[in-house]
């Protein structure tokens, strides 16, 4: 009988989501499993080594846009996270399972600055894969079956200080008022963690665009529905994720709480939402259409900050209707206060 692969060594398996934890059971490995799984990537991201001020704006924010309805159980969940980190530096092997998306690496850069910070366990060690020939359009390794995370097992590699002391930069860059450090970053390049550049690049293109006032997640999305007319809120998400979005790190609740929700609201919205009471599959049953509004967004005609209230982060950057606002330049995608 084959032996587990992590057999040798208590091994803490941790990740930004559980969704391979039923997987690599079956894939034989053996070792505790564990999220820390706050979706910076919709932000705010608190800049703080305050624990209890984290969890207190992490909780505040992930009610605010609907992502947890209670602030008891969502701090509750935010402490066990903090925790699990706190256990972690005891076992024998910590292994980091990520991939090349935006959501996926800030979750990796917060944990080896959190690391850098509070100490190691006896090895850590990390992945961040970008495909996989068993999966054609690879978007993460929930899609792998448990023989191919026996491959990726394979192509773990060190944590070394060096890239301790990457993490650490990158995360003091993220969460920085002024983007134009993260920038700097991916003009660089990344050789410490090659495919972290796209994820940053492709996160400081949610700040506003030059002239729309658009992240690029809202452009897409208003795009999709200029292209192929009014659809369902499901074909509207699929073809987002499969057709349109470059580097695919949005789930289905942050599209819906954090895109479809400020983008349907205020007087003159960019699409309109109608949802029937004859399936409860919100889904399904929700009808979206794009308005003038949002043909004139597209278009360059109207600047979303004139038209809507705008309150979001991209980072340690507010995104914030009246005041200045950091902006992602047309030509280069470079930040520039506008």
């Amino acid at each position: 009988m084959q032996s587990s692969p992590d057999a040798n060594k208590k091994t803490l398996h941790l990740r930004c989501g559980d969704d391979i934890k039923p997987v690599l059971a079956e894939a034989g490995f053996i070792g505790e499993f564990g999220t820390f799984a706050y979706p910076f990537v919709h932000g705010p991201a608190p800049v703080t080594d305050d624990r209890r001020e984290f969890i207190d704006r992490g909780a505040e924010f992930l009610i605010a846009v609907g992502f947890s309805d209670s602030t008891d159980d969502t701090r509750r969940r935010l402490i066990g996270e903090f925790g699990l980190l706190d256990a972690s530096v005891g076992f024998q092997r910590v292994c980091l399972w990520f991939e090349h998306d935006a959501y996926d690496i800030l979750c990796l850069t917060f944990l080896l600055d959190w690391y850098a910070k509070h100490g190691t366990p006896g090895e850590l060690r990390f992945v961040c894969c970008d495909g996989h020939p068993s999966v054609d359009q690879f978007r993460g390794l929930g899609q792998l079956a448990p023989g191919a995370l026996c491959e990726i097992w394979s192509q773990f590699s060190p944590v070394t200080p060096e890239i301790l002391s990457f993490g650490s930069r990158c995360w003091s860059a993220f969460t920085d008022a002024d983007p134009t450090a993260l920038w700097q970053i991916i003009v660089e390049g990344t050789p410490e963690i090659p495919v972290a550049a796209d994820a940053f690049r492709r996160q400081l293109r949610e700040l506003p665009g030059e002239k729309s006032g658009l992240s690029f997640t809202e452009e897409l999305m208003l795009q999709v529905l200029r292209d192929h007319g009014s659809m369902s809120a499901a074909n509207l998400f699929r073809r987002y994720t499969l057709e349109y979005e470059p580097l695919v790190f949005m789930g289905d609740l942050g599209f819906r709480q954090c895109v479809l929700m400020p983008m349907s609201a205020g007087s003159a919205p960019a699409i309109r939402m109608a949802t029937s009471q004859e399936d409860e599959d919100w889904w399904r049953s929700t009808t979206i259409e794009l308005t003038p509004c949002g043909s004139a967004l597209l278009a360059g005609d109207a600047d979303w900050f004139d038209i809507a209230s705008v309150n979001r982060w991209v980072g340690g950057v507010q995104v914030k209707s009246g005041a200045p606002v950091w902006r992602r330049q047309k030509k280069t995608g470079a930040p520039a206060m506008i």
